[in-house]
């Protein structure tokens, strides 16, 4: 089977979409399914994009035309992309970054989310060609059954044509370490003996701000620290840490070295850092809200995004029980056994094959 990729052009900072995709493109080939990358754009740009895909072992089918030219063959329906693609068995494009005229029968949308149209306001819109593209193309992915039901709803699709591939986990990578290596990274960072460890963010639906100000409002004796991954937010209060964007590698052995995950999200299509965590030995702490009781299988202590009170109580309640939050520990590890990306890789080829 050949299947194309197209995720669009790519930087060095690969996150979310673009890091879960680059995983399942590998996972694809390690189960000996030739995969390539088509990426069309300005040369200085697919340059980049090109050294980014040999990094992970793609190959790369360049068209250096600009996306303006793309956007008006589109509307004459020209099938400009056929003349640049080999023989090829499925077109797999991540997103709605181009409405590209694939053949009907060959072209496969995969969406992770649809966060644009519940929080629009400091998001990328949806382009106009969307109930166009998702209706001609012959069959749409997804990485949750809630982020099916939320196209299902907003597009009024026929759900068997959906198919949910849920996100893996690098287990080779995001694995419990040993005292000695927490250890180690605390030191690094000068993290403090005891911290909670959470993601920081832009988008409003991150909740960040609601996760500071609850943090700071909890009076609690011996509080731990927090410790923030990612976009650095303004008028951090002093028991928080924040470390921007880190090496990779270090970002496991933090996670192993915390007490527990803090995730506030209101909105997230899959929650990716829940799986991680898991992974790494570490209890989750989360909001009760989209896919994220689904992707921890209800094995988190929930609060309500909007109510301080609620995450306050989760906190103290998991600081109260050392037994209880070693079960969530050891339950997240087994959880996460069979969340690999050879797993997704497998459902997603196995939805293809029904295709044939």
């Amino acid at each position: 089977m050949k299947i194309v990729f197209d995720i669009d052009v790519i930087s060095s900072q690969k996150f979310g979409m673009t890091y879960a995709t680059l995983e399942l493109m590998r996972a694809l080939q390690g189960l000996n399914i030739e995969v390539t990358n088509f990426a069309a754009g300005r040369k200085h740009f697919l340059k980049a994009h090109c050294s980014e895909m040999q990094k992970y072992g793609f190959q790369t089918i360049s068209c250096p035309l600009p996306r303006k030219f793309f956007s008006l063959s589109n509307k004459l329906k020209l099938n400009i992309e056929n003349l640049f693609l080999k023989p090829y068995d499925f077109f797999i494009q991540i997103g709605l970054h181009e409405n590209r005229h694939i053949a009907p029968d060959k072209y496969i949308l995969f969406i992770h989310d649809t966060v644009a149209l519940r929080y629009p306001d400091g998001e990328k819109p949806f382009p106009a060609y969307t109930s166009e593209l998702l209706n001609r193309c012959r069959l749409i992915l997804t990485v949750s059954e809630f982020s099916k039901k939320e196209m299902v709803n907003f597009f009024k699709l026929d759900p068997e044509k959906i198919k949910v591939v849920p996100n893996g986990c690098d287990l080779s990578k995001f694995k419990p370490h040993t005292k000695a290596d927490q250890e180690k990274i605390k030191a690094k960072y000068r993290l403090p003996e005891k911290f909670f460890v959470a993601y920081g963010g832009s988008s409003l639906r991150k909740n960040v701000n609601f996760l500071l100000k609850t943090y700071s409002d909890w009076k609690v004796g011996n509080k731990p620290g927090l410790v923030l991954f990612g976009n650095k937010p303004q008028n951090l209060p002093d028991s928080v840490i924040s470390l921007g964007y880190i090496e990779d590698n270090d970002v496991p052995r933090i996670l192993s070295a915390a007490l527990a995950l803090l995730f506030p999200s209101y909105y997230e299509g899959f929650g990716l850092p829940v799986l991680e965590a898991f992974a790494c030995g570490l209890p989750v702490i989360c909001a009760n809200t989209s896919s994220l009781p689904e992707v921890s299988a209800g094995n988190a202590l929930f609060f309500d995004p909007q109510n301080g009170s609620s995450l306050i109580s989760q906190l103290s309640a998991f600081l109260s029980d050392p037994l209880w939050t070693k079960k969530l520990s050891e339950k997240g590890l087994e959880l996460v056994k069979n969340k690999t990306w050879t797993n997704s890789g497998e459902k997603l080829l196995a939805c293809l094959k029904d295709l044939l």
